[in-house]
Protein backbone atom coordinates (compact mmCIF):
# COMPACT_ATOMS: atom_id res chain seq x y z
CA UNK A 1 0.00 0.00 0.00
CA UNK A 2 2.73 2.36 0.77
CA UNK A 3 4.13 1.81 -2.52
CA UNK A 4 1.27 3.14 -4.03
CA UNK A 5 0.83 6.36 -2.52
CA UNK A 6 4.89 6.93 -3.30
CA UNK A 7 3.95 6.13 -6.92
CA UNK A 8 1.26 8.64 -6.91
CA UNK A 9 2.92 11.21 -5.20
CA UNK A 10 5.54 10.51 -8.00
CA UNK A 11 3.28 11.18 -10.89
CA UNK A 12 1.95 14.09 -9.03
CA UNK A 13 5.06 15.25 -8.54
CA UNK A 14 5.99 14.77 -12.75
CA UNK A 15 2.48 16.41 -13.63
CA UNK A 16 3.00 19.61 -11.69
CA UNK A 17 5.99 20.11 -13.90
CA UNK A 18 4.99 18.75 -17.22
CA UNK A 19 1.67 20.61 -17.07
CA UNK A 20 3.30 24.71 -17.00
CA UNK A 21 6.00 23.44 -19.93
CA UNK A 22 3.45 22.15 -22.11
CA UNK A 23 1.40 24.93 -21.55
CA UNK A 24 4.59 27.57 -22.30
CA UNK A 25 5.08 25.29 -25.44
CA UNK A 26 1.82 25.83 -26.73
CA UNK A 27 2.24 30.16 -25.93
CA UNK A 28 5.45 30.51 -27.44
CA UNK A 29 4.82 29.37 -31.10
CA UNK A 30 4.76 33.00 -33.20
CA UNK A 31 4.78 30.89 -36.58
CA UNK A 32 1.75 29.44 -35.59
CA UNK A 33 0.26 32.76 -34.88
CA UNK A 34 1.56 34.25 -38.14
CA UNK A 35 0.11 31.87 -39.83
CA UNK A 36 -3.88 32.46 -38.55
CA UNK A 37 -2.91 36.20 -38.73
CA UNK A 38 -2.06 35.65 -43.14
CA UNK A 39 -5.38 33.68 -43.36
CA UNK A 40 -7.57 36.04 -41.51
CA UNK A 41 -6.06 38.48 -43.83
CA UNK A 42 -6.85 36.52 -46.77
CA UNK A 43 -10.39 36.36 -45.76
CA UNK A 44 -10.46 40.11 -45.17
CA UNK A 45 -9.50 40.74 -48.13
CA UNK A 46 -11.68 38.75 -49.86
CA UNK A 47 -14.59 39.91 -47.88
CA UNK A 48 -13.58 43.35 -48.95
CA UNK A 49 -13.52 42.59 -52.41
CA UNK A 50 -16.55 41.57 -52.27
CA UNK A 51 -18.17 44.84 -50.57
CA UNK A 52 -16.98 46.39 -53.22
CA UNK A 53 -14.67 48.32 -50.77
CA UNK A 54 -11.27 46.87 -52.47
CA UNK A 55 -10.73 47.35 -56.28
CA UNK A 56 -10.33 44.12 -58.31
CA UNK A 57 -6.69 44.24 -58.88
CA UNK A 58 -5.76 45.76 -56.05
CA UNK A 59 -7.56 43.04 -53.94
CA UNK A 60 -6.13 40.38 -55.93
CA UNK A 61 -2.36 42.09 -55.52
CA UNK A 62 -3.25 42.22 -51.50
CA UNK A 63 -4.31 37.92 -51.70
CA UNK A 64 -1.19 37.53 -53.63
CA UNK A 65 1.04 39.04 -51.21
CA UNK A 66 -0.64 37.47 -47.95
CA UNK A 67 -0.78 33.96 -49.16
CA UNK A 68 3.55 34.67 -50.11
CA UNK A 69 3.50 35.40 -46.27
CA UNK A 70 1.24 32.50 -45.51
CA UNK A 71 3.57 29.92 -47.48
CA UNK A 72 6.92 31.49 -46.22
CA UNK A 73 5.46 31.33 -42.62
CA UNK A 74 4.20 27.61 -42.72
CA UNK A 75 7.60 26.56 -44.42
CA UNK A 76 9.77 28.22 -42.34
CA UNK A 77 8.22 27.73 -38.55
CA UNK A 78 10.09 30.36 -36.33
CA UNK A 79 13.52 29.16 -34.97
CA UNK A 80 12.81 30.27 -31.00
CA UNK A 81 9.79 28.01 -30.94
CA UNK A 82 11.23 25.22 -32.36
CA UNK A 83 13.86 25.63 -29.58
CA UNK A 84 11.47 26.22 -26.77
CA UNK A 85 9.20 22.96 -28.01
CA UNK A 86 12.69 21.33 -27.40
CA UNK A 87 13.06 22.60 -24.34
CA UNK A 88 10.17 21.80 -23.36
CA UNK A 89 10.75 18.44 -24.45
CA UNK A 90 14.09 17.86 -22.78
CA UNK A 91 12.49 19.30 -19.44
CA UNK A 92 9.45 16.81 -19.50
CA UNK A 93 11.59 13.71 -20.38
CA UNK A 94 14.23 14.66 -17.27
CA UNK A 95 11.16 15.32 -14.84
CA UNK A 96 9.50 11.87 -16.11
CA UNK A 97 12.73 9.88 -15.42
CA UNK A 98 14.83 12.19 -12.84
CA UNK A 99 12.24 13.10 -9.62
CA UNK A 100 11.00 9.46 -9.64
CA UNK A 101 14.77 8.23 -9.68
CA UNK A 102 15.75 10.75 -6.88
CA UNK A 103 12.99 9.72 -5.02
CA UNK A 104 13.72 6.24 -5.01
CA UNK A 105 17.46 7.38 -4.03
CA UNK A 106 17.03 9.38 -1.52
CA UNK A 107 14.44 7.17 -0.07
CA UNK A 108 16.53 3.94 -0.32
CA UNK A 109 19.38 5.84 1.87
CA UNK A 110 16.85 7.46 4.39
CA UNK A 111 13.87 5.78 4.49
CA UNK A 112 12.91 2.40 6.35
CA UNK A 113 10.41 0.95 4.69
CA UNK A 114 10.42 -2.54 6.29
CA UNK A 115 10.67 -0.34 9.93
CA UNK A 116 7.33 -1.95 11.98
CA UNK A 117 4.87 0.33 13.38
CA UNK A 118 5.99 1.49 16.71
CA UNK A 119 3.13 1.07 19.33
CA UNK A 120 1.78 3.69 21.52
CA UNK A 121 4.05 2.91 24.61
CA UNK A 122 7.24 2.61 22.50
CA UNK A 123 6.48 6.02 20.84
CA UNK A 124 6.29 7.36 24.47
CA UNK A 125 9.17 5.98 25.61
CA UNK A 126 11.33 7.35 22.63
CA UNK A 127 9.84 11.15 23.00
CA UNK A 128 11.56 13.85 24.36
CA UNK A 129 11.02 14.76 28.32
CA UNK A 130 10.13 17.97 26.50
CA UNK A 131 7.22 16.87 24.85
CA UNK A 132 6.34 14.12 27.14
CA UNK A 133 3.05 16.61 28.63
CA UNK A 134 1.88 17.03 24.39
CA UNK A 135 1.76 13.49 23.97
CA UNK A 136 -0.10 12.64 27.58
CA UNK A 137 -2.92 15.37 26.66
CA UNK A 138 -3.36 14.07 22.79
CA UNK A 139 -4.08 10.85 25.28
CA UNK A 140 -6.17 12.36 27.08
CA UNK A 141 -7.98 13.95 24.22
CA UNK A 142 -8.37 10.43 22.72
CA UNK A 143 -10.07 8.90 25.79
CA UNK A 144 -12.13 11.78 25.91
CA UNK A 145 -13.33 10.15 22.94
CA UNK A 146 -12.72 6.72 23.27
CA UNK A 147 -13.19 5.98 27.31
CA UNK A 148 -13.68 2.03 26.38
CA UNK A 149 -9.71 2.45 25.22
CA UNK A 150 -8.39 0.62 28.16
CA UNK A 151 -4.65 0.38 26.32
CA UNK A 152 -4.60 3.93 26.71
CA UNK A 153 -5.53 4.01 30.69
CA UNK A 154 -3.00 1.68 31.15
CA UNK A 155 -0.19 3.75 28.68
CA UNK A 156 -1.14 6.77 30.23
CA UNK A 157 -1.10 5.71 34.00
CA UNK A 158 2.50 5.18 34.71
CA UNK A 159 2.88 9.18 33.76
CA UNK A 160 0.30 10.06 35.80
CA UNK A 161 2.51 8.89 38.87
CA UNK A 162 5.68 9.75 37.65
CA UNK A 163 4.28 13.32 37.53
CA UNK A 164 2.71 13.05 40.78
CA UNK A 165 -0.89 12.90 39.86
CA UNK A 166 -1.69 10.06 41.82
CA UNK A 167 -5.21 10.36 41.92
CA UNK A 168 -5.04 10.27 37.91
CA UNK A 169 -3.35 7.41 38.48
CA UNK A 170 -5.17 5.43 40.31
CA UNK A 171 -8.47 6.38 38.32
CA UNK A 172 -6.17 4.81 35.08
CA UNK A 173 -5.27 1.94 36.23
CA UNK A 174 -8.45 1.17 38.02
CA UNK A 175 -9.86 1.51 34.33
CA UNK A 176 -7.56 -0.25 32.95
CA UNK A 177 -8.15 -3.06 35.19
CA UNK A 178 -11.80 -2.62 34.63
CA UNK A 179 -11.73 -2.57 30.97
CA UNK A 180 -9.09 -4.84 30.38
CA UNK A 181 -9.28 -7.84 33.19
CA UNK A 182 -8.01 -8.51 36.30
CA UNK A 183 -3.82 -9.71 36.03
CA UNK A 184 -1.31 -9.57 39.03
CA UNK A 185 0.70 -6.71 37.68
CA UNK A 186 -2.49 -4.20 36.94
CA UNK A 187 -3.85 -5.28 40.53
CA UNK A 188 -0.26 -4.40 41.58
CA UNK A 189 0.27 -1.38 39.74
CA UNK A 190 -3.40 0.26 41.31
CA UNK A 191 -2.57 -0.81 44.73
CA UNK A 192 0.74 1.23 44.74
CA UNK A 193 -0.22 4.51 43.19
CA UNK A 194 -3.10 3.92 45.84
CA UNK A 195 -0.02 3.89 48.26
CA UNK A 196 1.51 6.76 46.42
CA UNK A 197 -1.96 8.26 46.85
CA UNK A 198 -1.80 7.98 50.87
CA UNK A 199 1.68 9.04 50.89
CA UNK A 200 3.52 6.03 51.63
CA UNK A 201 0.42 3.99 53.66
CA UNK A 202 -1.00 0.87 52.69
CA UNK A 203 -4.78 1.10 52.68
CA UNK A 204 -7.15 -1.44 52.41
CA UNK A 205 -8.06 -1.03 49.05
CA UNK A 206 -4.73 -1.31 48.49
CA UNK A 207 -3.94 -4.25 50.33
CA UNK A 208 -6.95 -5.90 48.95
CA UNK A 209 -5.23 -5.09 44.95
CA UNK A 210 -1.64 -6.81 46.54
CA UNK A 211 -4.02 -9.78 47.57
CA UNK A 212 -5.94 -10.03 44.75
CA UNK A 213 -2.08 -10.08 42.41
CA UNK A 214 -0.50 -12.61 44.96
CA UNK A 215 -3.55 -14.84 43.84
CA UNK A 216 -3.06 -14.38 40.89
CA UNK A 217 0.82 -14.84 41.05
CA UNK A 218 2.12 -15.80 44.33
CA UNK A 219 5.69 -15.27 43.37
CA UNK A 220 4.41 -11.44 42.26
CA UNK A 221 7.50 -9.50 43.87
CA UNK A 222 6.01 -6.18 44.31
CA UNK A 223 3.03 -7.81 46.14
CA UNK A 224 4.74 -9.52 48.51
CA UNK A 225 6.84 -6.35 49.32
CA UNK A 226 4.18 -4.30 50.04
CA UNK A 227 2.38 -6.73 52.36
CA UNK A 228 5.16 -7.25 54.46
CA UNK A 229 5.22 -3.32 54.47
CA UNK A 230 1.31 -3.25 55.51
CA UNK A 231 2.82 -6.08 58.31
CA UNK A 232 5.33 -3.93 59.37
CA UNK A 233 3.01 -0.54 59.17
CA UNK A 234 0.89 -2.95 61.74
CA UNK A 235 4.01 -3.74 64.54
CA UNK A 236 4.13 -7.52 62.55
CA UNK A 237 7.71 -6.94 62.55
CA UNK A 238 8.67 -10.82 62.01
CA UNK A 239 6.36 -11.27 59.40
CA UNK A 240 7.43 -8.46 57.64
CA UNK A 241 11.16 -9.85 58.35
CA UNK A 242 9.85 -13.54 57.01
CA UNK A 243 8.51 -11.74 53.50
CA UNK A 244 11.19 -9.45 53.34
CA UNK A 245 14.09 -11.97 53.55
CA UNK A 246 12.40 -14.56 51.70
CA UNK A 247 12.12 -12.02 48.83
CA UNK A 248 15.50 -11.04 49.43
CA UNK A 249 17.03 -14.06 49.16
CA UNK A 250 15.15 -14.88 45.78
CA UNK A 251 16.42 -11.54 44.97
CA UNK A 252 18.79 -11.87 41.20
CA UNK A 253 22.18 -10.61 41.12
CA UNK A 254 22.21 -6.67 40.72
CA UNK A 255 18.20 -6.30 41.01
CA UNK A 256 17.95 -2.18 41.90
CA UNK A 257 15.93 -2.98 44.57
CA UNK A 258 17.45 -4.90 46.74
CA UNK A 259 19.79 -2.69 48.13
CA UNK A 260 16.64 -0.46 49.47
CA UNK A 261 15.10 -3.76 50.57
CA UNK A 262 17.97 -4.58 52.59
CA UNK A 263 17.82 -1.08 54.23
CA UNK A 264 14.55 -1.58 55.19
CA UNK A 265 15.17 -5.43 56.31
CA UNK A 266 18.16 -4.17 58.68
CA UNK A 267 15.78 -1.13 60.04
CA UNK A 268 13.21 -3.14 60.43
CA UNK A 269 15.66 -6.09 62.81
CA UNK A 270 17.55 -2.95 64.34
CA UNK A 271 13.71 -2.64 65.34
CA UNK A 272 13.14 -5.31 66.84
CA UNK A 273 16.24 -6.18 68.89
CA UNK A 274 16.13 -2.51 70.34
CA UNK A 275 12.17 -3.41 71.44
CA UNK A 276 13.36 -7.05 72.97
CA UNK A 277 16.46 -5.43 74.45
CA UNK A 278 13.68 -2.57 76.15
CA UNK A 279 11.67 -5.29 77.29
CA UNK A 280 14.25 -7.04 78.82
Amino acid sequence: MIWLVFALLAGAAVMSVLAPLARKARASDPAGSDVAFFKQQIRDIEGESADGRLAPEDAETAKIEAARRLLRAQSSPDKAAVSSRRNATIAALAAIVLIPALSLFLYSRLGHSNMPDAPLQARLDAAPRTDMAGAVARIEAHLAEHPDDGRGFEVVAPFYLSDGRTADAVHAFSEALRLLGATAQRHAALGEARVFLSQGAVSAEARRDFEAALALDPSHKMSRYYLGLVAAQNGEREKATDIWSKLLSEAPPGAPWSERLRAQLDQLQGATQAQGAGQD
